[in-house]
């Protein structure tokens, strides 16, 4: 990784233009990360479907339950397995549970996608199951509060978020940071950016989307030690959007949060209790 870093640096001098279109392809391609065997089998125990979304595949995740519906919505390079835990505890309560790759994501098609994309298969998504629920993880918050902003007579009960980021600048701030490119490349990845998907970079920012959605109550999740996601931009998140609370939590990581048995009984309390 050093070596590469090397070589995108010098090639971001002399190449700045390559390197754009390098980065636009590394955050528009996301890795299939590992199913694991534990995951895999979980995720075999769900009434499962092929959703087709604008030429593709999705899959899709049904746990019955006689409660309230919940839509789970993963993460960048995530899949439908990383909510094992919950989903599990979700059950043990009732509830309805419905979750789904992303495309170019777990089982469903494609190589690319984006954060448009993926927040219209969002909204396309709780209006077919009709859940008055969500969970999210990371950039999953993001595209379901971009779905919500630009849907506001879909009416959620509780979210709960599962630690969030903010800006979408961060987002790119981080990428060059991991290939150690120069500002000139960032420059023109935006313009490219912009141009493609025809927005604005300074208006992708969650702390906006959040005053337009309809959610009665939230509660974020986000471990103080998050190193992909720094507690600041929930905490910015949070400042906007009043009917949300944020708790910080500590020794899960970014990742981990998932799975830590204490974090999810706090989701649960949140979800499951009164209104």
């Amino acid at each position: 990784m050093k070596i590469q870093r090397l070589g995108i640096l010098f090639l971001s001098v002399l190449f700045p233009n390559w390197v754009a279109r390098y980065a636009f392809y590394y955050i528009t391609r996301p890795q299939k990360k590992f199913v694991r065997k534990e995951e895999a089998t979980f995720l075999n125990s769900a009434k499962q479907q092929a959703y087709p979304f604008k030429g593709k595949n999705v899959q899709t995740y049904t746990w019955e339950g006689k409660g309230p519906g919940v839509l789970c919505v993963h993460g960048w390079e995530g899949h439908s397995g990383n909510f094992k835990a919950i989903i599990i505890a979700l059950q043990q309560q009732g509830l309805r549970v419905h979750a789904f790759d992303a495309p170019a994501h777990g089982a469903s098609s494609a190589n690319t996608t984006n954060l448009f994309e993926i927040s219209s298969l969002v909204a396309e998504m709780l209006l077919h199951f009709k859940t008055p629920y969500i969970i999210s993880h990371s950039f999953g918050g993001v595209a379901t509060c971009h779905a919500l902003a630009q849907n506001p007579s879909i009416a959620i009960k509780k979210y709960l978020l599962f630690t969030v980021p903010d800006k979408f600048t961060e987002r790119i701030d981080y990428v060059f940071e991991l290939l150690g490119a120069k500002a000139k490349s960032k420059r023109i990845l935006i313009d490219t950016i912009e141009s493609t998907l025809n927005v604005s970079i300074e208006e992708m920012e969650v702390s906006r989307y959040v005053s337009k959605i309809n959610v009665d109550k939230a509660l974020i999740l986000h471990d103080v030690s998050d190193r992909v996601i720094p507690i600041a931009q929930a905490e910015r998140v949070v400042a906007q959007w009043p009917k949300a609370e944020l708790e910080k939590i500590s020794g899960t990581g970014h990742f981990k949060v998932l799975l830590n048995p204490e974090v999810v009984a706090k989701g649960i309390a949140f979800l499951c209790g009164e209104e």
